[in-house]
């Protein structure tokens, strides 16, 4: 689905998967799982992907079935896992693809006249200012090994170069695109964005590009930080190729905290603290506090005159703030942002007097909030569960309840501390016998 989202793609899965409450790990819907997974290689596919299951999992009938195609011109891509069997006649591309070269870990190989790429394991992306980011670098990896495997790259290319790969703030960012060969359509247009450490942006307006063209670029001036530049052509014909760079930008002017006091508070109370820098300040710089929703839209502001080290700053908490907000501190002169910082701030909502509709545990895992905002979607508004929330369950306005239970073992005679186990403390069992003998 994730992939099918981004890339034009026919897809069709089969899962591995361990059963609730057991050791027990099979195809989902065992018997009927098997017969899926033999109608769908009675089919072609230009390539197979194992997403952190090992091919030897498959029946050694499906897997000889599953290498026969991919020998005869298919590819795979295994991600987190390795097959020895597989890729034991396989030969190294010891001099790299270019196609590939920005994926870290990723090694390629030829199969007979097909392809494989062995990938780096899925990442777990905890929940966090520009999570999405990150994930979208990871789709973008393992979507480009796909195609490279099916034998589906792109017929021209697309050369897309910073003039380096680390700024000092201000200088300068140059960027040069040329497309090289034919287009696949007509009316070639060329998208640019960038992401941010949260959230993007998409500076230029609508460009055009011809064929054997060269453009060249200038960035806007960016906050110290992690960024991608984004670039794909897309005309009549649908994407025609693209490419993404990783770069940083640095400032001597620096965030080097926000502290909160305290980090939660009520309906009614203040999202209050102090934020500290570091450099040297110019003479025309002030700092910007914003309070931000899940999705960066901004709900509070406030500018200060800075030239310290340290602003402090407090804002009232009225009915409609969100469970989750985030307090970002950006420090700025007259050319634009200098540095950038954020943090989490919670406000408690108490789901009383009312009816709610509680679900017992969380969603766990990478694309929970997806799941988060599904299940707030039904009308969920309370989750039992042990421990601290997680930042997703208060994005999405979702009270939390922990959960002490404990088991109840119906007792056909009274405890007593004689006929108990013996590894277990005397003060212990004693309390023990004082509860369940009432």
């Amino acid at each position: 689905m994730e992939l099918s989202q981004r890339f034009d793609i026919e897809a069709a899965a089969v899962f591995y998967t361990r059963l609730v409450d057991s050791k027990k790990e099979e195809w989902l819907g065992g018997k009927e799982g098997l017969k899926r997974m033999e109608a769908l290689l009675a089919k072609d596919w230009d390539a197979f992907i194992f997403l952190g299951a090992e091919p030897m999992k498959v029946p050694e009938g499906l897997r000889r079935k599953v290498f026969e195609k991919i020998q005869a011109g298919g590819g795979v891509v295994l991600s987190g896992v390795d097959d020895p069997e597989l890729l034991q006649a396989a030969a190294e591309n010891s001099g790299g693809v270019r196609f590939l070269a920005g994926i870290e870990g990723a090694k390629a190989y030829a199969l007979g006249k097909g392809r494989g790429v062995r990938l780096p394991a899925r990442p777990v992306i905890d929940y966090s200012e520009g999570w999405q980011n990150a994930y979208e670098s990871w789709q973008e990896n393992l979507g480009r090994a796909i195609v490279w495997t099916a034998g589906k790259v792109p017929s021209g290319e697309l050369t897309f170069e910073l003039s380096k790969n680390d700024f000092v703030r201000p200088e300068p960012i140059n960027l040069r695109i040329k497309w090289s060969g034919d287009f696949v359509g007509d009316q070639p247009q060329l998208q640019l964005w960038i992401r941010k450490p949260a959230g993007w942006i998409a500076p230029w307006p609508k460009l055009y590009i011809e064929a054997e063209e060269t453009l060249e670029l200038s960035l806007p001036n960016l906050a110290a930080g992690r960024y991608h530049l984004d670039c794909r052509v897309v005309s009549s014909a649908g994407v025609e190729n693209w490419a993404t760079i990783p770069f940083e930008v640095t400032s001597p002017r620096k965030i080097t905290g926000i502290a909160l006091d305290p980090e939660w508070s009520e309906i009614g109370g203040k999202i209050s603290g102090a934020v500290s820098l570091s450099g040297t300040p110019s003479h025309d710089e002030k700092v910007r506090i914003d309070i931000l929703d899940k999705d960066r839209r901004i709900l509070m502001v406030s500018e200060f005159a800075a030239g310290g080290d340290r602003i402090e700053f407090a804002f009232d908490i009225p009915a409609w703030v969100p469970m989750l907000t985030s307090v970002e501190a950006t420090v700025m002169d007259d050319n634009g942002p200098l540095a950038t910082a954020s943090r989490y701030f919670y406000v408690s909502r108490r789901n009383r007097d009312q009816f709610n509709f509680l679900i017992w545990d969380v969603p766990r895992g990478t694309l929970a909030p997806y799941a988060e905002e599904s299940l707030e979607r039904t009308g969920i508004n309370v989750q039992l569960a042990q421990g601290n929330p997680p930042p997703h369950v208060a994005a999405h306005d979702i009270a939390w309840g922990n959960s002490i239970w404990r088991r109840v073992i119906p007792m056909r005679a009274r405890f007593s501390i004689r006929n108990a186990p013996r590894n277990i403390p005397r003060r212990g069992l004693r309390k023990s016998k004082r509860y369940l003998n009432g």
